[in-house]
């Protein structure tokens, strides 16, 4: 996320996948850990290395935005490009949904 928070202070629902759980599936990219998430749809435009557009039930990909440390990886068009699949999760701590406003 863009700043630190406790989750319990956020005036949303936030799923949180954590660096055990990522640990587990090392062979798993960025897109395949979020989609567990039954919230979070992947629409892959082609194959693997295709642009990606990730959305949350019931809203566009317009609507979501797509931070790593702080740096927004998605454009706010509904072309830009995002390439979740070649994320490396080697480094991640933790995958944060946050699901509102």
């Amino acid at each position: 996320s863009k700043s630190a928070e406790k989750a319990s202070e956020v005036p949303a629902r936030i799923s949180v996948i954590d660096e055990k759980t990522i640990e587990q599936n090392p062979l798993l990219n960025v897109s395949d850990i979020i989609q567990r998430d039954p919230s979070v749809y992947i629409k892959q435009s082609g194959g693997l290395g295709q642009i990606s557009e990730i959305s949350l039930r019931g809203t566009k990909s317009v609507h979501t935005l797509v931070l790593k440390d702080g740096a927004r990886l998605n454009s706010q068009n509904e072309l830009g490009p995002l390439y979740p699949a070649f994320l490396d999760t080697t480094d991640v701590q933790q995958i944060e949904i946050l699901k509102g406003p």
